[in-house]
């Protein structure tokens, strides 16, 4: 690995400067290789005052090894070890097969051990039906048992004829009973020689484990002096070496220190250098521009992003309905009705699909809308909510903010008395005080003093449930959590909970409290609604920019 170290030398005098750092480097360099050659003088009379030594300890330990190996008689310690591994190798395979051939004569043996202890003839013995000669002299035998019972039908016995031809048959006889007396002795023999090789190599084996335990015993002390020998011999070799190499490099001295570029006299002034002073200031204005505006986005505590809320509410994402500007001639609650087309409406309809996709065979029906604490988009968003909803069937909007009721000005001036056909005359007194809106045919609305009249009479629940039955979808606009409970005791009575959060405007804090709590009440939100959120700013964030308005064009 190289090294390029940068030599300057600062004066008034531009040609003093470069003289001067010229002649620094070159003194460096004659300094170096002088250092260099008296490093490698002083190493070679080290190695030579040691050499000596070390030549004397080889030559002694030599000698003491070639002194115990002539007195004990060894050999070097691995070839020993090997042939007497192999040798007990051979030996202990030599074992495997006589204890096979002894197992083998064995049962022979103790097969006619067992004949004569019964008194059986011999000729009973497989050894000795498998004989071929025996074989042989048994047809002859039985050739001559019947030429005696042939004979006997014609002559008497003392016949010459039968006496010759009895006198061949007890002749044959014999030799059979010879030819098994041979067999079975041969059988005892071959038993006896068998236990004898199987003895004598056990024999063998122990010798040989003998001679190793009793080589082991000084196979120490050789392994001990063998490695002291071969230790002196690397120290003393390396030393060798070593001093060849400076004998060497003593006659090729090179400094490993060169000049790549000398100094010239500069056409410049060296300091102070106007154009790099401003680039730091350029650097260190762009990294405090960078390090404000990563605290600015660290502790920053309210959502910014849809991601926002996944991550700090842990809940889906319905959706996210963009800031209004400028003046219109309806609110911000009728909004859905200035342009079906717009991109705001296209993130209501987004948010009402999410509602009914959440549950496919049996979607939603009554839909509370809540939020942490006031002024965080919720009235906006249940209102254009229902407006979308009404596209799709009959629809109520009911206003359940009793404390700071927002509703009735923005829907009651569009409504008129809702009259409601094929009601039984127990339900007439439940669409009391319903209002129909003008403008949407299928919107009706109830205002906050009807649903508190419902509250105190204690008929809620008898209540939505004839609402339930005569409207196909029912948004509930509830008071924020934080301040009352309210929210809590509509809920129970609500399919699913919409969870609205302002962007740039609510705390984290505040929100995951409003969460906490409806998950204390067993109200798990379905989803969460980010509201008022500003396009361009969302658009500047890394990675990610609002489609909405570019798809809306695209499909017009």
């Amino acid at each position: 690995k190289s090294l390029i170290a940068y030599l300057s030398y600062v004066s008034k005098d531009p040609q003093l400067s470069a003289d001067a750092a010229n002649a620094i480097s070159e003194a460096f360099i004659e300094v170096g290789l002088e250092t260099q050659l008296d490093e490698t003088r002083q190493a070679k009379q080290w190695l030579l005052s040691n050499l000596d030594s070390l030549r004397e300890k080889l030559s002694q330990s030599e000698a003491r090894l070639r002194e115990y190996k002539d007195k004990e008689g060894l050999v070097d310690s691995e070839s020993f070890a090997a042939q007497t591994s192999d040798k007990l190798g051979e030996l202990t395979s030599e074992l495997v097969k006589a204890k096979a051939k002894r197992a083998e004569a064995e049962v022979l043996f103790k097969q006619v051990k067992a004949a004569e202890k019964r008194g059986d003839d011999y000729g009973s013995l497989a050894a000795v039906l498998n004989n071929t000669l025996i074989q042989a002299l048994k047809q002859e035998q039985s050739q001559l048992q019947r030429k005696v019972s042939e004979l006997s039908g014609r002559y008497l016995d003392k016949h010459p004829k039968m006496i010759a031809a009895k006198a061949d048959l007890e002749e044959a006889i014999s030799r059979v009973e010879l030819e098994t007396a041979k067999v079975v002795d041969g059988i005892k023999r071959d038993y006896e020689a068998a236990r004898a090789q199987e003895k004598e190599i056990k024999r063998f084996i122990r010798e040989q484990k003998s001679e190793m335990r009793a080589f082991s015993g000084k196979s120490s002390d050789l392994t001990e002096l063998e490695r002291e020998v071969q230790a002196n011999k690397d120290l003393y070799d390396a030393f060798l070496k070593r001093l060849k190499e400076l004998d060497v490099s003593g006659f090729n001295s090179k400094t490993r220190v060169h000049i790549i570029d000398k100094a010239v006299a500069p056409e410049e002034v060296y300091k102070p250098d106007k154009q790099q002073l401003l680039g730091i200031a350029l650097l260190l204005g762009l990294f405090a521009g960078i390090a404000l505006a990563f605290l600015r986005e660290h502790l920053d505590n309210t959502f910014n992003l849809p991601e926002d809320l996944e991550e700090k509410l842990k809940l889906p994402v319905l959706g996210m309905l963009p800031k209004l500007g400028g003046k219109y001639k309806e609110g911000p609650e009728r909004h859905y009705l200035v342009d079906k087309r717009s991109s705001f409406a296209e993130a209501v309809n987004g948010i009402r699909t999410g509602i009914l996709f959440s549950d496919i065979d049996n979607p939603p029906k009554t839909v509370l809308v809540t939020s942490a604490v006031p002024n965080e988009g919720k009235t906006t968003t249940a209102s254009n909510l229902a407006l979308s909803f009404s596209q799709l069937g009959r629809t109520l909007l009911i206003d359940a903010d009793l404390r700071k009721p927002s509703l009735g000005k923005a829907m009651g001036g569009a409504s008129a008395p809702a009259d409601l056909p094929n009601l039984t005359s127990g339900e007439k007194a439940f669409h009391e005080g319903l209002l129909h809106d003008k403008e949407v045919e299928n919107l009706y609305f109830m205002p906050s003093n009807m649903i508190q009249e419902i509250l105190q009479s204690q008929r809620l629940e008898e209540v939505f449930k004839f609402l339930r039955k005569y409207f196909v979808h029912i948004i509930v606009d509830c008071p924020p959590v934080l301040p009352v409970f309210d929210p809590l005791i509509a809920s129970q009575l609500a399919d699913c909970v919409i969870f609205v959060a302002k962007a740039g405007d609510t705390p984290d804090t505040a929100s995951k409290e409003a969460v906490k709590r409806l998950r204390f009440a067993k109200l798990e939100p379905l989803g969460a609604v980010l509201t008022m959120v500003d396009i361009e700013k969302l658009n500047g964030h890394a990675g990610y920019e609002y489609y909405g308005s570019e798809y809306r064009d695209g499909a017009v």
